[in-house]
């Protein structure tokens, strides 16, 4: 009875960072083989274990971003979680810790590991650490609307973030993942937050510097509200590029984006490069 009003209180609240059930019951809702339930629907019992090392707990992370083992709960692997549809990952919330580690241990969600000084070492020559880093990456930046790209004729790690077009694109993003929504602003910013730290944490400065070029860029061009103020100047201190300057909020848009674009043609020779 306590875990189905858990479950209603987390697909209900449009806030879980608020919830006083969000850590509780966010790992067994969708109850299903790999989202906290056992085969038969109910929730998985705890088994007690002695306390593991901090260097121990970082190797799960790391075994999981191998694609070797699991996220906490028994059969949710890499592979799994890049399965789940959009929904899932929004109202799941305890598949980013694991997804996107930093050195930083989470208020939501404390049980989960974090990384230690030598994993953070480890993980940056590991290349499968890195490449399933960099699938969850993609995976992530499709549910905010957004996609990775090379630069054309780009050296190799010349990287850039777009807005998707379509019925699932950018647009059709905006009210779960960009709009305010909730009396933290949206879940969602504190996510990219992590995202952030986590890029310039395990060495990914292409991603790191595309992600952020692009958040500036939706702030700048008013797609994000005024009132993401203080989550655009963290997200600033997250990626490390805390010491340039923001630009206003939007100063892309309408006449300020056409003189922009004048100045550039201007500056070109009337030519586009």
């Amino acid at each position: 009875c306590t875990i189905a009003v858990a479950e209603r209180m987390v697909l209900k609240s449009p806030c879980l960072c608020t919830s006083p059930c969000f850590a509780f019951a966010s790992s067994r809702s969708f109850g299903d083989n790999g989202q906290g339930c056992d085969s038969e629907g109910t929730p998985a019992a705890s088994a007690l274990v002695a306390p593991e090392s901090d260097d121990a707990a970082a190797e799960r992370i790391l075994s999981f971003l191998r694609g070797q083992g699991p996220a906490g709960v028994p059969g949710r692997t890499l592979d799994v979680i890049l399965n789940w549809d959009d929904d899932r990952l929004e109202h799941v919330h305890d598949w980013v810790q694991w997804c996107f580690p930093t050195a930083s241990r989470s208020q939501a969600h404390p049980d989960c590991p974090i990384l230690t000084a030598s994993s953070i070492k480890l993980a940056r020559k590991d290349s499968l650490v890195l490449h399933g880093l960099r699938r969850i990456f993609h995976r992530f930046l499709k549910f905010l609307g957004l996609e990775l790209c090379s630069h054309a004729n780009g050296e190799p790690g010349d990287l850039e973030i777009r807005k998707l077009r379509g019925p699932s694109g950018f647009e059709s993003r905006v009210p779960v993942c960009w709009a305010y929504n909730c009396a933290e602003g949206n879940h969602n910013w504190r996510r990219l937050s992590r995202v952030l730290e986590c890029l310039r944490l395990l060495g990914l400065e292409p991603e790191l510097e595309a992600l952020h070029i692009q958040l500036l860029d939706l702030w700048a061009r008013g797609h994000l509200p005024e009132s993401a103020l203080k989550s655009v100047q963290f997200w600033q201190q997250c990626s490390g590029f805390g010491n340039k300057p923001l630009p206003a909020h939007g100063s892309r848009q309408g006449l300020a984006l056409l003189k922009e674009k004048l100045l550039e043609l201007v500056s070109c020779g009337g030519k586009r490069t």
